[in-house]
């Protein structure tokens, strides 16, 4: 950060589930927080669908829509374990691992996504 200018921050929100469950509110929230500050030079990459709801919530953001058109749909976790024995880990304290799936989509139609070879799966 150079002294007397604002921090530059850059969030990836190409993540964020359609559904805006508690990750999504999560994002929502730090990223309003964020909005609302004069002393943050925020920009936000989301998918193309979330472009004018980011829009609306962050009028001082530069927004930029991300080219891929993947995104994550669910998330299921089976375990939720201690890392390390439970060592923690200065400040941060303790880490937990998380075990579990998770689903995603993607645009079949896009060329980029020509590359992805799939048992079963008959890409256009």
């Amino acid at each position: 950060m150079t002294a007397g200018r604002s921090p530059r921050v850059l969030v990836d929100a190409t993540s964020v589930p359609a559904d805006r469950g508690g990750v999504g509110r999560y994002v929502d929230g730090l990223l309003g927080a964020l909005g609302r500050r004069d002393d943050v030079d925020l920009a936000v990459v989301c998918l193309r669908p979330d472009v004018e709801r980011y829009e609306r919530l962050l009028p001082k953001a530069q927004i930029a829509a991300a080219p891929a058109a993947a995104r994550l749909t669910e998330i299921n976790v089976t375990a939720i374990e201690p890392f390390a024995d439970g060592m923690a880990f200065g400040d941060a304290g303790a880490y937990e691992r998380v075990k579990g799936t998770f689903r995603g989509e993607l645009d079949p139609a896009d060329p980029r996504n020509k590359v992805i070879k799939a048992a079963n799966v008959k890409l256009p």
